[in-house]
């Protein structure tokens, strides 16, 4: 019997101190891999607030622009947080109106061709004339605007004359120098509500005038922009005889660490 003689292969593996390499070299590439991971995370979350807070400004910018470029003349002023002024209802140009020394009447004329709304749509409304401040378009002791009581025209523009007709016998305070009239319902106001760095820009329908001209009440609440610092303010500048009036907007918006500003002046094109 021939005796078999096995010789055993030392066996190989990962000594100490090579597991303790591989471990450190793993929790480098693992903080590395996290850190990566984090850095992207964070940038994604950074663009993400920034592409709202240039969504929220921008539809808010573009809303008070419309809305102010098609407002009344010398209408702008400034409450607290809060900007308020007149939009435009239609308007047209007057042969005559009730000016003092003259006898007061009800009664204006308005030239048929320059009419942008019909009889039916101006009854309730009211007409104003030559607003040069704001207290002209809040207050009625200024003798600027008088409610309509109906209107005897067709919508055959050739007819002439338009008459409207007041609620009262009246006298306007003075002559329009273009013979404009305006016609108006209710004002608009924008506010800035909140506390610290988390203001809202509300927007708000305003039901009627006091007789000292103060919101009797805010109706149709709607948020036109969010993450606001109180930084963000509205302010006014009248017109002069070289440019037309000059409502100025500051923004300070702040999300996440991510802010911006934008400065705005709008021009409102209305002259009296």
């Amino acid at each position: 019997m021939r005796s078999t003689n096995f010789k055993g292969k030392a066996s190989k593996g990962f000594t100490l101190i090579e597991l303790i390499i591989a471990m450190v070299l793993l929790g480098i590439l693992s903080v590395g891999v996290s850190s990566f991971l984090q850095f992207g995370s964070q940038l994604y979350a950074d663009a993400t607030a920034r592409d709202q807070i240039l969504s929220s400004a921008r539809f808010a910018i573009e809303r008070l622009n419309r809305e102010l470029r098609a407002s009344l003349p010398n209408s702008a002023r400034i409450t607290n947080t809060c900007l308020e002024f007149m939009p435009i209802k239609a308007s047209a140009v007057y042969v005559d109106i009730p000016v003092s020394p003259d006898s007061a009447s009800d009664e204006i004329t308005i030239v048929p061709a320059s009419t942008t709304v019909s009889s039916a749509d101006i009854i309730n409304f009211n007409v104003i004339v030559y607003p040069v401040v704001a207290n002209d378009v809040y207050l009625k002791s200024n003798k600027k605007f008088y409610p309509i009581d109906s209107a005897a025209y067709s919508s055959d523009r050739t007819i002439d004359p338009h008459v409207l007709t007041l609620e009262n016998s009246v006298l306007f305070a003075e002559d329009s120098a273009t013979n404009r009239v305006y016609f108006i319902d209710d004002s608009v106001m924008y506010c800035i509500e909140g506390s610290g760095d988390n203001n809202n820009l509300i927007r708000y329908d305003v039901t009627g005038h006091s007789n000292a001209g103060e919101p009797l009440g805010l109706i149709n609440r709607a948020i036109m922009a969010e993450f606001l610092t109180d930084d963000s303010a509205f302010s006014t500048d009248g017109a002069n005889l070289q440019r037309n009036a000059i409502v100025s907007i500051r923004l300070h918006f702040m999300r996440l660490f991510e802010e911006i500003v934008f400065d705005n002046e709008i021009q409102v094109p209305n002259v009296p």
